[in-house]
Order: structure tokens, then C-alpha cells, then sequence
């Protein structure tokens, strides 16, 4: 009755989950159509529960949504029938962003408690590209370290997005180790700029669990005290980028600019792989029109993510 009444006061683009559970096949399907959704639910513990999940499933898609919790003892048929559409119109003004959502239900929470299911949905998200600004925005509203928030994160999105099964080509590997290599050698020459190296994501494009470790290192003990807290190996590639026979350290933003140049180029095939594969994904349940809507839908998602960030 809810969905009727929605369409009958004139929101024809209204669909109903059949439950309080937004099911995967349901998110892979409305994908297809758009890559903003509205969510519309109880605001009893039941739809609270409900909404908290179908946001987690929106978001880690990279669909953006907003909430609204019907106020106690009312539905959307009652409210439209009874107050009308302003009334519903002032209550989808209010209507909180779907990640704050989420971050307002996790208070209920231990800390501890938080700050796994925020590791968690980053874990899950498969956009890698969107991976960055969804863990600064947690990071803020949980009043957390965001290095601490981002400590795991990089393995399971590793298991998600390389670790499929198979040896990946020499090549690709070849490719990788160099990448590490280099952000590394930028993190030991200017140790000071971690947080510019984590706003373009390059805690999370290290592969290799030695150049992590490194990175945690220098994150933990600063410039001054991690010289001290370094094996031999890594101490030895330390004094090796710092050492007198290497390029002064007065060209900051223009290595820090290669760099980025590099890591926007390897977004941009993680990118085109997860939005093939949820492609592929998809096609076994819809045709060529759809699909086409369907990375329509991605591709401004994409876009929203890059203006946030």
C-alpha cells in the first residue's frame, strides 16, 4: 500500500523492498537505474536495523542515498493520506546522508565495536577509488585515527580486488613492486608528508606486506624516532634514499606529483576492472540497454565520489 499511495501523490519512481530486507539482487537491479536512492523505512528499531544495512549495501556499491525514518506510529500511506505531500516533502528535506546514517547508529556501539564495522564496509566497498573519502568521512565522525581506521583495510581490499584466485602475470607484478617501491621512496625521503600520500590513496595501493610494514613504521615513530624502529633492510633502503649521493629534498611537490600521476593511472584500470566485472555480474539478469544504464549509473557515482573528496 505504501508504494500505491507513492504513486499516487505523484512519486512514480517509487518501488518497494517486499520486507525490511533490501536483498543483493535488489541493489545490483535499481544500479541499473539510478545511482541515487532515497530509503524510506520505519523509524522503530526494525527499520532502523533495515536501514543501516540497505545504506552499508548502497554505499560499498557506490551508490549514494539518503535516509528517511518514518515518524512513530506513522507509514507513508497514513502520512500522505493524513498531512499530505508537504508534509513528506519537509521530512525527505531532512533526510540524513547515508554514510552520517550509518555513523549515527554505530554510537550505539562500543568504540571497538565501530571502528571493525567501519573496516569492515571499507573492506567491502568496490569502487577502490572511493575507498579514500569514505574512510576520512568515517574517520571524522567516529573521532578516530584515520591511520588507525585505514590499519587492515589495504589486505582485504587486496583479497577483494587481486587476490582472486591465480598467480597474476609477471608483468603485473613486476609493475606493482615498482609502485611500492616508489611510494616508498617518496614516504622515507619526506616522511613529514604521509598525509599527502594518503590523500591520494597510496597506503591503500601497497600490495607488498613489507612496504606496509614500512609504512606503519614511519607512520607510528614520525621522521625523528623511526630510524630506530627499522630492521636492517629497511634501514639500509632508508639511508640509501637520504643519503648524500641522492637528489636534494627541495622537490617535494614535484615527485609527490609524478607520483600521483602514476597512482591515477592505476586507479583508472581498478576502476574499469570492477566496473567490467560488476558488469559481467550483472548482464546474467539484464540485457545490452541495461548494462549501459547500469554504467551510466556507475560512472556518475564515480564522479559524485571525486567532488566529495
Amino acid at each position: 500500500m505504501d508504494v500505491l499511495t507513492l504513486h499516487q501523490f505523484g512519486y512514480a519512481n517509487a518501488v518497494g523492498v517486499l520486507g525490511t530486507a533490501l536483498t543483493p539482487e535488489q541493489v545490483k537491479r535499481l544500479s541499473g537505474f539510478a545511482s541515487r536512492l532515497l530509503l524510506l523505512f520505519d523509524g522503530d528499531r526494525a527499520g532502523r536495523k533495515a536501514a543501516l544495512r540497505s545504506c552499508e549495501m548502497l554505499l560499498t556499491r557506490g551508490l549514494a542515498c539518503r535516509v528517511v525514518l518514518m515518524p512513530e506510529g506513522e507509514d507513508i500511506d497514513s502520512l500522505l493520506r493524513g498531512q499530505g505531500k508537504d508534509a513528506f516533502e519537509e521530512l525527505q528535506a531532512r533526510a540524513r546522508d547515508g554514510l552520517r546514517f550509518c555513523v549515527e547508529a554505530l554510537r550505539a556501539l562500543a568504540p571497538r565495536e565501530s571502528v571493525e564495522w567501519a573496516r569492515d564496509f571499507l573492506g567491502h566497498v568496490e569502487l577502490p577509488e572511493l575507498v579514500s573519502p569514505y574512510a576520512s568521512a568515517l574517520a571524522g565522525h567516529l573521532q578516530i585515527s584515520e591511520a588507525e581506521l585505514r590499519r587492515g583495510v589495504a589486505v582485504r581490499l587486496d583479497e577483494r580486488h587481486g587476490g582472486r584466485g591465480g598467480a597474476a602475470p609477471a608483468a603485473n607484478r613486476a609493475r606493482q613492486n615498482m609502485r611500492d617501491v616508489q611510494i616508498m621512496i617518496f614516504a622515507v625521503r619526506y616522511p613529514e608528508r604521509l598525509a599527502d600520500l594518503r590523500e591520494l590513496g597510496a597506503d591503500l595501493a601497497l600490495r607488498s606486506p613489507g612496504a606496509r610494514r614500512f609504512w606503519d613504521v614511519i607512520e607510528e615513530w614520525g621522521a625523528e624516532e623511526a630510524p630506530y624502529h627499522l630492521d636492517d633492510r629497511q634501514k639500509s633502503f632508508w639511508f640509501a634514499q637520504r643519503g648524500p649521493d641522492k637528489a636534494p629534498l627541495n622537490n617535494g611537490d614535484w615527485e609527490l606529483e609524478c607520483l600521483r600521476r602514476d597512482l591515477e593511472t592505476y586507479y583508472e584500470s581498478t576502476k574499469k576492472s570492477s566496473v567490467s566485472a560488476a558488469l559481467r555480474e550483472n548482464t546474467g539478469n539484464s540485457d545490452f540497454a541495461a548494462d549501459l544504464e547500469y554504467l551510466r549509473a556507475l560512472q556518475e557515482t564515480l564522479e559524485n565520489g571525486h567532488e566529495q573528496s
